[in-house]
């Protein structure tokens, strides 16, 4: 698919450049069927290869709000909370403050609440507004046999909750890839400078985007791992057709004890009397893709991104 003039009339102005005339488009916005994640039974793709099947998938408030795991990173990669929180404000940041179009921003506010204690990922699917994306360092991932810094390995994962039949995303914990940051460690510098990439592209699903079809952008599956890499501007127009500019109001960032246990969620669900109805949903059960409408379920996908570790002489994947 090509943009043409007669598809942007009726936008914004500073919407046009989106979808410029000749211009091809890249990104792929996030929806119930993953491609990553269906090889056996595979999505409806539209023109550009990217899925459009089930409900497109979009966080349920442009306020959105992020910890971090206490004590998750120390261990790991030799950096504490107060610093790993540092980057994980730097990678968002890559997305919230770019351009999409006469100086004005997305309209998105990413807000920060600090360290919680967190065992895990978690959502408390009951309560769709109790919940607050939760970050932390893992060493829970499929590491190759003898992993080094330039093979080919998953940096890092996000697991967006979701409501269906709206698809509206509640909740999306993230975790990075401890053992193979920690093959860094000897430069702070570039393990620092490598944090913030792999953490700017898990942004970039925890908002919305799923990987791009553009083998230089930041959302490409395999994308290229090196230090302080910036959003393309294909990237750029992805996360601005997610949040058009607009003016927003949000409320200061509040950490629910709903958000990080069980115990906590089952609590405030008896205490309320209420919530939404729950079921399991498997994203790769052709026949579990569409909801019925009179039950609110919630689902989960998990994006896992395959790094390449980039130098300037040479890529590996």
């Amino acid at each position: 698919m090509r943009c043409t003039k007669s598809q942007a009339i009726g936008l914004a102005l500073s919407l046009l450049w989106l979808c410029a005339p000749g211009e091809s488009r890249a990104f792929c916005l996030a929806y119930q069927c993953d491609p990553d994640n269906s090889a056996s039974v595979p999505c409806e793709r539209d023109a550009n290869g990217c899925s459009m099947e089930g409900a497109a998938l979009r966080r349920r408030s442009n306020c959105v709000t992020v910890a971090v795991a206490q004590g998750s990173t120390k261990n790991e990669i030799g950096i504490d909370d107060n610093e790993f929180a540092a980057v994980i404000t730097e990678a968002f940041s890559l997305w919230t403050n770019v351009d999409c179009g006469g100086g004005s921003p997305p309209g998105l506010k990413v807000q920060f609440a600090g360290a919680v204690a967190a065992n895990g990922p978690f959502a408390c699917e009951a309560l769709p507004a109790q919940n607050i994306d939760v970050w932390r360092v893992s060493n829970a991932f499929p590491n190759p046999s003898g992993v080094t810094q330039t093979t080919g390995a998953i940096a890092g994962r996000t697991k967006p909750i979701f409501t269906l039949p709206n698809g509206k995303i509640f909740d999306a914990d993230v975790e990075l890839n401890g053992l193979w940051l920690s093959l860094f460690l000897q430069d702070p510098v570039q393990m620092r400078g490598i944090l913030r990439t792999v953490a700017a592209h898990e942004a970039g699903h925890a908002l919305g985007l799923a990987h791009s079809l553009d083998a230089k952008s930041l959302m490409f599956r395999a994308y290229e791992v090196m230090p302080m890499r910036i959003p393309t501007p294909d990237d750029v127009r992805g996360i601005c057709t997610l949040f058009p500019p607009a003016s927003l109001q949000c409320a200061p960032p509040v950490v629910p004890a709903a958000a990080l246990r069980q115990v906590d969620c089952d609590n405030e669900v008896s205490a309320s009397a209420g919530g939404c109805s729950v079921a399991s949903l498997d994203h790769t059960n052709r026949q579990s893709r569409h909801a019925d409408l009179g039950l609110l379920l919630v689902a989960a996908l998990a994006f896992a991104g395959y790094l390449r570790l980039g130098t300037q002489s040479s890529r590996h994947r």
